[in-house]
């Protein structure tokens, strides 16, 4: 596992699901991203995290930025147009 991550949330959990189903392991690198929440926070991110996903039989892969604390995965309107569910 990757040093200096919380591994209580949604990305511990996926990560140890994964393994559990001898599937291949998300990959980090170093990003850095900015965001801004409509609540007027910004959060900066380090992080990009990429998740093997299944979907409906399409595999793939999502990228996901890592922010601290307890927050959901939360894809940008772009990932989800190209999931065309």
């Amino acid at each position: 596992m990757w040093p200096n991550l919380d591994w209580s949330g949604y990305l511990g959990a996926f990560y140890r699901l994964l393994a559990e189903a001898n599937r291949p392991s998300p990959t980090l690198q170093k990003e850095n991203n900015l965001f801004r929440f409509a609540n007027g926070q910004e959060e900066m991110s380090e992080k990009v995290v990429s998740l093997p996903i299944g979907i409906h039989g399409r595999h793939g892969t999502i990228e996901a930025a890592v922010i601290k604390g307890d927050a959901p995965l939360l894809l940008s309107r772009s990932t989800m147009k190209s999931l065309v569910l």
